[in-house]
This record gives C-alpha cells, structure tokens and sequence, in this order.
C-alpha cells in the first residue's frame, strides 16, 4: 500500500495574527492552506520541515497548534532556522510524534534538524548521522524518504545557496552510493525546485506563505507565485510521485 505523505513549511507565524511578511498575513494563509489540506482523502502522515515560527515566540506556536486541532494524521516536526530549539515542547505534545524517524512498510522516513544555531545556515549533526547510518544498516531492503528544513544542494539563486546545509556533503556522498535513499524533501527556499543525483529525487516545497523567484542572483519575492503544499506518494516499489499544490489565498 502507498503512504501518502503531505509536506509543509515555512509558515513565519509571529506573536501577532496581524504579522504580515512581503505583504502576505502569514497566519492567515498558513490557516487556508492547512484548511485545503485537511480536505485531502487517505492522508497518512503531516510533515512541517521547519520556519513554523518567524520570531521564536510562544504566541506563534499556540496559533500553530490552534492550526492543527482538526487534523487527525500524525504530525512530524523539523525546525527550521527561524524556530525555537525546543519547538515539540512548544506544541501540544498530543498532537506532534517526536522522533524524528519512523518505519512503514517498506519504507523508512527520517528527519534531519538541521537548525544550526545563531545562523540562517544548516548544519548536519553527527548523531543523526550516526543514528541514520544505522538505520541503512539495519533496513537494506527499504526504500528511504530524507526530509530537512535547509537545502543540500545548490538550486542556482546566489543568495539562498549561501544558506544551505553547510557540510552537504555528509548526504550527497551517502545518497550517491546507497541506491535505497529514494527522496530528499526541503523548505527553506520559499519556492519549488526539483533535481535527481542517479535515481534520487530533490525537491523543495513553497512556502505557506510568500514565494521567491528561482535562479536570481538577489533574493527577490514573486507576488504572483500562490502559497502552496507539496504532496509525496511513496509506494512499496521504492518509487515517489510527487506534485505540488497551490493554494488561493483570495
């Protein structure tokens, strides 16, 4: 059976409902899309890679939390580099899984926290790579699933690759020599981008909330590009199909 995974991210609620970020109320159209995505059928698992907050505070996580009340599928967390450190103590803990890797038929899902603290940057921490390193060890006949909040390849805006994973290369060299790391998902970027290094797939995930144009040399915000979601069908072949979702905030 497929396991039908729903990614969001890059929320930027603030301590006031009334925040706005490039002119987008970020609460306002977190909450349409999450309303969008509750209407999705047979949805297994709730991933949010992180900038669930833009300023750390605990209003922002109260409205995030407020967010989630209707929903029924598990909800996983990455923080991001705009996040609290201790972001699953922020939310109420009924409703948030707190590891950060799970195993469902033949696939495992692990996710990486890649807040590197006091910088906009991403850092791969050697416990988890540790902790991941057994997982391939253990489990050679499953298909992996990679989610991060920082993105581990370049995706050609000058800026934003200033600000990706710092010691990329911890993944990229265990994605090119095991065959069985299927996906990576990220956020961070604010828009959609997607690459393949053999038979792995890289993507990225709009925001919820404002979008910035691909490939600029300035990081600049596209005002036409719409919020959006990214979902993630993994079947038991070890193949994924993906698409993305925007949401009118109108």
């Amino acid at each position: 059976m497929a396991v039908k995974i729903v990614q969001v991210t890059d929320l930027h609620i603030a301590s006031d409902k009334r925040f706005e970020a490039h002119g987008v109320n970020t609460f306002q159209s977190a909450k349409n899309v999450i309303t969008n995505i509750c209407e999705i059928s047979n949805l297994d698992y709730l991933i949010m890679t992180g900038d669930l907050s833009d300023d750390e505070s605990t209003e922002s996580y109260t409205y995030i939390d407020e967010l989630l009340q209707n929903f029924s599928a598990p909800v996983y967390l990455i923080p991001g580099n705009h996040d609290a450190p201790d972001i699953n103590k922020k939310i109420h803990k009924g409703r948030i899984c707190n590891h950060n890797y799970f195993v469902v038929g033949n696939w495992v899902i692990y996710m990486f926290n890649t807040k590197k603290n006091s910088s906009p940057n991403g850092l791969l921490k050697e416990e988890e790579l540790f902790i991941f390193d057994k997982l391939l060890s253990t489990h050679p006949e499953k298909s992996f699933m990679l989610f991060t909040h920082h993105h581990p390849i370049p995706i050609g805006s000058k800026s934003m690759d200033k600000m990706m994973i710092e010691n990329s290369h911890e993944i990229v060299s265990r994605i090119k020599t095991n065959t069985c790391i299927r996906g990576i998902a990220w956020g961070h970027v604010h828009e959609e981008f997607f690459s393949t290094i053999n038979n792995t797939k890289f993507f990225s995930c709009p925001s919820t909330c404002y979008q910035a144009k691909p490939q600029t040399k300035k990081y600049t915000i596209d005002h036409e590009e719409l919020p959006g979601y990214r979902i993630i069908t993994l079947h038991e072949s070890g193949d994924i199909d993906s698409e993305v979702i925007r949401v009118d905030s109108k």
